[in-house]
């Protein structure tokens, strides 16, 4: 029997200063690694064709053993974040968490800026 796999309970998403443009940037290029992100941007392209990607179209995927373990990272990562979630019979789908999440810091800032003024 496999291990259980671990999700991580939070993510640091580390923003360099040089990136001053973050509104440019594309989303993934600022919270994943190079070989990560390749990785992201095909499970995100699968769930946006199919809907959902189930655990043995995954392999598929892949062809290496290090594009597996990228894969692997970037799939935690992605759940951890909140972009991607558990659907049915095991399968991922875009979730609403991280939106949730962003649109409640949007408005606990501009609560902020109103009590400055």
């Amino acid at each position: 029997m496999g291990r259980r796999r671990k999700i991580p309970g939070k993510v640091v998403v580390r923003i360099p200063s040089d990136k001053l443009e973050l509104y440019e940037t594309p989303i993934l290029e600022i919270l994943l690694p190079e070989e990560q992100r390749k990785e992201a941007e095909k499970i995100i392209r699968w769930i946006k064709e199919n809907g959902r990607i189930y655990p043995e179209e995954l392999k598929e995927l892949w062809s290496t053993a290090k594009e597996q373990r990228a894969q692997t990272r970037a799939l935690n990562r992605l759940i951890a974040l909140g972009l991607i979630g558990r659907g049915k019979e095991g399968s991922y789908i875009f979730s609403r968490e991280l939106e949730n999440k962003l649109m409640i810091m949007i408005e606990k800032l501009e609560a902020l800026r109103r009590v400055e003024k």
